[in-house]
């Protein structure tokens, strides 16, 4: 059975309330072939990534809270983790990132939050954080 918690957390607002998160540094969950980016610029219906290429990927709030749900309701804790690569978690994250992929961007934020735990392992893998 899934855990519930309480309050409800919004974790784009969380990253956006974050007072220093534009000075962090950020790594995909590639393992050894991670690739870093960083968030260069927050609005209120968007943050705006810069990529390790020297691109540049705007994630709409949509998918940081579908994903936290998503791994919630799914129970995925404990020792139950969902591949990273998931195909139906990325293509739920892409469609409400506006058809853009973005796991692998979103889930090192909700890890910074301390929502979720990677595994960098291979295959890469994640969890929600147990309660305290």
């Amino acid at each position: 059975m899934a855990r519930t918690r309480t309050p409800l957390v919004d974790p784009f607002q969380r990253l956006l309330d974050c007072a220093d998160l534009e000075a962090q540094s950020f790594t995909t969950p590639g393992g050894k072939r991670g690739k870093p980016f960083k968030v260069v610029e927050r609005q209120r219906d968007f943050l705006l990534l810069r990529l390790s290429t020297g691109g540049r990927m705007r994630l709409a709030p949509g998918p940081f809270q579908v994903a936290w749900k998503f791994l919630q309701d799914c129970g995925f804790e404990g020792e139950n983790w969902l591949p990273v690569k998931d195909p139906t978690f990325a293509d739920v994250l892409k469609q409400e990132n506006g058809g853009k992929p973005c796991t692998s961007y979103v889930l090192p934020l909700l890890e910074f939050l301390e929502l979720i735990e990677i595994d960098r392992g291979r295959p890469n893998k994640v969890r929600t954080r147990p309660a305290d």
